[in-house]
């Protein structure tokens, strides 16, 4: 272990103590003899007191020296727990990371993350919390979270975005829709539709797609109706009060009461997102291993 000269002099000085011997000594601590004894001169002075009591034929610990070899080898474990602790969180393999998710992302990402993320690093803590798109980029900039798994991304020097999963969007209706047995539609099959949708402010770049698809079709879309959670949305089309566009990873918990038609040529892009200027071994090594598990996820 790297440590300052006081250490390594207390070093010496545990090793002369236990082995009683200077020569002994300095073999197990790989150094020359004369290089142990100008070590425990150098200590003697800066305490100014004996540590031993040395004959042609003996050395023998001092009061003093007894005192200290009951201290210092409870004061040497403790210096090197806490430089390897150093180096585990230098390492990012120890600490705290608080990541921010749509809950789309509960489906497969997150429940995947979280397992390789325990298996890969133990010691560090994951704090998930659950938000739209705006708020996780205004915890992002403001540092409340570290890392978020979102849809908008923003033209921002501050933030780093990495697409992580690119799934279809979906047309969401009650079973007995007239779309519901349809292998594909188009927005322009959504033009008499009344539609249930997130809050904007919510997902912005994810609501402006859905808005300006339907007014590239030829129709302004009528929304009569907004959820924050988007089980909430899946309840009201089920309930028949209109359809809705949602990722297609919803489908596998929706339930047998609605049906996911996909949108041709329509698809939506989950980034995760972090501040890059701001080091953290602990967060780099979550990105990586956010990257492997999206990959094993988009292949399966």
């Amino acid at each position: 272990m790297s440590i300052t000269p006081e250490l390594r002099l207390l070093r010496y000085f545990v090793a002369v103590a236990e082995e009683l011997h200077f020569g002994r000594a300095a073999e197990r601590l790989h150094i020359s003899q004369p290089s142990l004894s100008r070590g425990i001169r150098d200590l003697e002075r800066m305490l100014d007191t004996d540590l031993f009591t040395r004959t042609k034929r003996s050395v023998r610990l001092t009061d003093a020296g007894r005192m200290l070899l009951d201290e210092a080898p409870r004061a040497l474990a403790e210096v090197e727990r806490s430089l390897e602790e150093t180096r585990r969180v230098g390492r990012g393999e120890v600490g705290e990371l608080r990541l921010g998710f749509l809950p789309s992302a509960t489906i497969a990402l997150v429940p995947a993350l979280v397992r390789a993320s325990r298996a890969a690093f133990p010691g560090v803590r994951l704090r998930l919390l659950e938000m739209l798109d705006d708020p996780q980029l205004d915890s992002l900039h403001e540092r409340r979270i570290d890392l978020g798994l979102l849809r908008t991304r923003e033209s921002s020097d501050e933030l780093a975005f990495e697409p992580l999963q690119h799934e279809r969007l979906c047309v969401v209706v009650a079973r007995d829709h007239r779309l519901a047995g349809r292998r594909r539609v188009r927005y322009a099959d959504l033009r008499d539709e009344d539609l249930i949708l997130w809050p904007r402010q919510g997902a912005p770049e994810t609501f402006d797609a859905v808005i300006e698809a339907c007014r590239s079709a030829g129709f302004s879309p009528k929304v009569i109706q907004e959820a924050t959670s988007a089980y909430t949305i899946i309840g009201l089309v089920s309930a028949g009060v209109g359809v809705s566009v949602l990722a297609g990873t919803y489908d596998a918990r929706s339930g047998s009461d609605v049906v996911f038609v996909p949108i041709s040529g329509s698809e939506t892009t989950l980034y995760l997102a972090w501040r890059p200027g701001e080091p953290s071994a602990a967060r780099d090594n979550l990105v990586a291993v956010a990257r492997r598990v999206a990959t094993r996820l988009q292949r399966s």
